[in-house]
């Protein structure tokens, strides 16, 4: 039941509903949002819809979605904690960690252009191109690496459920093994 057999059960799971909104909480406490009456910002969609259309447009897998996490962290540190943006700041951000996360962990990856079709029109290629290299520039190319303790660190929340019914488990068959006199005591 260590953590890294927790870790390698989570990632093999689908992605779901938790692991979305905790990648929205995540994302919306990285900055804060300047209200705007711009027509284009109010047709803006919420930041969990726009992470499933990510999903569902790129078929992202959950090792890179949640490898996301990590960057999306990373950043959280860097930048200030008055930091303001745009309407679609955050999406923009999260667009940026999953592109880096994508192009950092697969051999083969969407490219911009497709990503920029991914978003349904809200951002340009320009702009997906700027943006991810902005975030390179904020997190610089020396922290693009994840190591597994920058996967266990960020993804304990996920992790402590698995590490609880893999520990019940191993209980259980304990206890059985133990009931039926077939224990095996090899120290």
């Amino acid at each position: 039941m260590s953590d890294v057999q927790a870790l390698y059960i989570f990632l093999r799971k689908p992605v779901s509903t938790e692991m979305i909104d905790f990648l929205v909480s995540t994302t919306n406490s990285i900055i804060q949002i300047q209200p705007t009456s711009l027509k284009k910002y109010n047709e803006t969609p919420p930041l969990s819809k726009f992470i499933q259309n990510l999903i569902t447009y790129s078929h992202v897998q959950t090792p890179t979605l949640m490898s996301t996490l990590v960057y999306l962290t990373r950043l959280g540190s860097i930048l200030p904690p008055n930091s303001t943006g745009m309407e679609t700041t955050r999406h923009r951000i999260f667009l940026g960690a999953l592109i880096l996360a994508a192009k950092n962990l697969n051999d083969s990856s969407p490219m911009n252009k497709h990503w920029c079709k991914y978003t349904d029109g809200l951002l340009s290629l320009k702009d997906i191109n700027a943006l991810e290299v902005e975030l390179i520039g904020y997190l610089g190319w020396q922290n693009l690496r994840i190591t597994n303790l920058d996967l266990l660190n960020n993804f304990s929340y996920f992790l402590a459920p698995i590490k609880s019914k893999l520990r019940k488990q191993m209980d259980l068959k304990l206890s059985k093994d133990l009931k039926s006199g077939e224990a095996n005591w090899s120290w």
